[in-house]
């Protein structure tokens, strides 16, 4: 379920989010998606100057986040297989601060199969038009792929409900959170999990939650 180009963040950059086809997030709905949607575009807004300071990122170059709604036992398989926990967690992020391919002009593999951005793939005898050739077009810069973040909306729900939090604030503390570590912030101590926690308050109040209140903006909770 490939997101919508999301708006300017800074800097000229877009925001494409990527939500992985699963049955969670088929059965989450669309007000999930959005809200995935919306925080992601949002911390990275709220981050511009640390996502502009990342190896190989420039003004201009589309950001792509991939984002993975799980339940508890897909979360824990993953944790499992790459952290070696044998156990359910609310969100993962995997950094990948890569092109996967060439920096202007080329994809990754799959991404582009007729060659380079912009040109045009040969046609049947006669059916290029006469008259001189138009100018060329230039390259379409290659989306920056940013991670991986991955989350439980079963431990959302179960999270929300033990804090009187609304899910859906829940749901996009998770995903501020998840972008948080891709852009290198830790939460390995007291003071770094306060400073990741204040980060995460300022994109739920860009969001129009309240998170010291619970307050939801949708009036469903």
């Amino acid at each position: 379920m490939p997101g919508e180009e999301g708006p300017l963040i800074g800097d000229g950059y877009s925001v494409d989010v990527i939500i992985t086809d699963t049955d969670a997030a088929a059965a989450a709905g669309e007000e999930v998606r959005a809200i995935c949607d919306r925080a992601t575009g949002e911390t990275l807004k709220a981050e511009a100057p640390r996502l502009a300071a990342l190896p190989g990122m420039k003004p201009g170059r589309p950001v792509e986040v991939s984002l993975t709604l799980l339940d508890d036992a897909g979360i824990r398989d993953l944790n499992r297989r790459y952290l070696d926990r044998d156990e359910p967690t609310d969100v993962l992020a995997f950094f990948m601060g890569e092109t996967g391919g060439e920096e202007e002009g080329v994809g990754a593999a799959g991404r582009n199969p007729d060659g380079a951005a912009g040109r045009v793939p040969d046609g049947p005898a006669g059916s290029v038009p006469d008259g001189p050739a138009g100018p060329e077009r230039p390259p379409e810069p290659v989306p920056y792929l940013l991670g991986d973040v991955i989350i439980s909306l079963e431990r959302a729900r179960d999270q929300a409900a033990d804090h009187a939090r609304p899910y859906l604030e829940e749901v996009a503390r998770l995903v501020a959170h998840g972008v948080l570590h891709l852009l290198g912030y830790t939460d390995e101590d007291e003071a770094s999990a306060a400073h990741m926690r204040e980060k995460e308050d300022a994109v739920l109040l860009r969001l129009g939650f309240d998170p010291r209140l619970g307050f939801d903006p949708t009036g469903r909770g």
